[in-house]
């Protein structure tokens, strides 16, 4: 998907357990943000402690929709403008489809991969989940909303990275010319 740069639709999944609550987080800041016009699409795990917590804030908020152990990430993401989530393996999905993120590193195996990531303009790192606020997912959001050229150079990049439609076809002829 091709995306024009405005913001209209945020995608929120901080993996399946959430210790942190960074859910909870992204959400407060989006609330302060008063955009009306933004539609939020948030995915929990079935093991996440604070699942009905997180559900009844989405239905106190307008515009959020919930959803809990989905099997259409992929769909959610595609619709989406931009991601808030952890440094797991979700960011290739953010990358093959092209999803400008903000990423907070929610686990030390991930703070690697986070870093040079975001170096390479891919991805915009927030920080460490235990040091996160409500203002820090606030400014970060407020900083890619602004940045529509920061969103596109994410966009394009994340799928050079990790092309959708040949990669399969990419790691066939690399293994074809091995043989």
């Amino acid at each position: 998907r091709i995306r024009n740069r405005v913001i209209r639709r945020i995608f929120v999944f901080f993996g399946g357990s959430d210790i942190t609550n960074e859910t909870e987080k992204a959400l407060k800041a989006i609330e302060l943000l008063n955009m009306p016009e933004v539609g939020v699409d948030v995915v929990v795990g079935a093991a996440n402690p604070q699942r009905e917590h997180i559900r009844k804030l989405c239905n106190d908020l307008k515009n959020i929709d919930f959803y809990c152990q989905v099997e259409n990430m992929a769909q959610l993401m595609v619709q989406a403008d931009l991601a808030i989530g952890g440094g797991g393996t979700t960011i290739w999905e953010r990358c093959c489809v092209g999803l400008p993120s903000l990423v907070t590193v929610l686990a030390e195996n991930q703070k690697e991969l986070v870093i040079n990531l975001h170096d390479m303009g891919i991805l915009l790192n927030l920080g460490y989940a235990d040091r996160m606020t409500v203002k820090d997912y606030k400014t970060g959001i407020q900083e890619m909303i602004q940045s529509p050229a920061k969103c596109r150079s994410q966009t394009e990049k994340a799928l050079a990275l990790v092309p959708s439609a040949d990669g399969a076809d990419r790691v066939l002829d690399c293994m074809l010319e091995e043989a």
